[in-house]
């Protein structure tokens, strides 16, 4: 579990591995860490790579905290990961992204559909 908490630098390779891989242990790793106390190394240095994460690949994690929130059975587990969900989504609102689930196929829409 503590692959995911690296140097800074390599914050790009560490987020591809994290959001690319199927199963969620890297996930798990992280919100574990996040969730330590700030003065931890395992949460200085968690806490950089969830930010390269909501900042360069939100839809990304969004996705894998939901669904590591629906696989997992451990309720603390997935109780934090709400938490992260929560902070995801606003550096969203934060850099006023419009977030849309589902959404007309490209055929289908007018040049309306694009304006906020």
């Amino acid at each position: 579990m503590g692959r995911v908490m690296e140097e800074p630098p390599n914050l790009m390779l560490q987020a591809r591995e994290l959001l690319a891989t199927p199963n969620h242990e890297l996930l798990e790793s992280l919100v574990i860490h996040l969730s330590t106390r700030q003065e931890t190394t395992e949460y200085q240095t968690a806490l950089p790579l969830f930010i390269f994460c909501t900042h360069n690949s939100a839809n990304c994690l969004t996705l894998k905290l939901l669904q590591m929130y629906r696989s997992s059975s451990n309720g603390v587990l997935r109780s934090k990961s709400i938490i992260l969900l929560s902070k995801t989504l606003a550096a969203y609102k934060s850099r006023r992204f419009d977030l849309s689930l589902v959404r007309r196929s490209q055929r289908n829409q007018t040049p309306g559909d694009l304006l906020p």
